[in-house]
Formats: C-alpha cells, sequence, structure tokens
C-alpha cells in the first residue's frame, strides 16, 4: 500500500527555484495530507465527487483548524494546478508543506 508521506518527501525534494516544481510541491503537499486523512478517516471506498467534502466533514468534527487549513491548501492546489498565469514562490511551496505536515499531525 502505498503512503501518502511519499508525496510530502517528494515536495520536499522538488523546493528549488522552478515554477513547474513549485507548482507540483504545492499539488503534493495537498495530495499527502488529503490522502491521509482520508485513509484514517475510512474514507477510502467513497467516490472521487464525495470524497473530498467528506474528508473535510471528518476533519472538521476532530480539529476544525485542521479542516480549514486542508481548505486552504486545496485552493492552493487548484491555483497551482489550473492557474497559468499566477507566478508561484518557493516560499509558498513551503508554506504548503507546513500545512501538510500540520494537518497530518493533527489526527
Amino acid at each position: 500500500m502505498f503512503d501518502p508521506i511519499e508525496f510530502l518527501k517528494l515536495a520536499e525534494e522538488l523546493l528549488t527555484y522552478d515554477e513547474a516544481k513549485i507548482r507540483t510541491a504545492i499539488s503534493r503537499s495537498y495530495y499527502a495530507s488529503f490522502l491521509h486523512v482520508r485513509e484514517v478517516a475510512g474514507l477510502g471506498g467513497l467516490k472521487m465527487s464525495r470524497v473530498h467534502r467528506e474528508v473535510v466533514r471528518f476533519l472538521y468534527r476532530r480539529n476544525p483548524f485542521a479542516a480549514n487549513t486542508l481548505h486552504l491548501l486545496r485552493r492552493l492546489r487548484n491555483d497551482a494546478d489550473y492557474d497559468l498565469k499566477r507566478v508561484f514562490s518557493i516560499s509558498e511551496a513551503k508554506l504548503s508543506i507546513n500545512y501538510a505536515k500540520k494537518i497530518m499531525s493533527s489526527i
């Protein structure tokens, strides 16, 4: 079974001043935390259309601050993946990694 922490390790390896790597680090940070929470919550069997919402609901019951952070990280990931006009900094990638670590350690 794949451990989502590997996505977080990859995100840390990608911390360079290359925008493609920065964007990928942000995305992998989100998915590391999302997949970790999904597995802890036992929600791996849900369809993708519902799973994000249910993961956040689960996290809100456990730790509202972590749930808000996951929601923020998802918005950042969406921007990193889809907003080609926005320029991302390495500090945003580092912040994403720190957010993911806090989320993962909160449950």
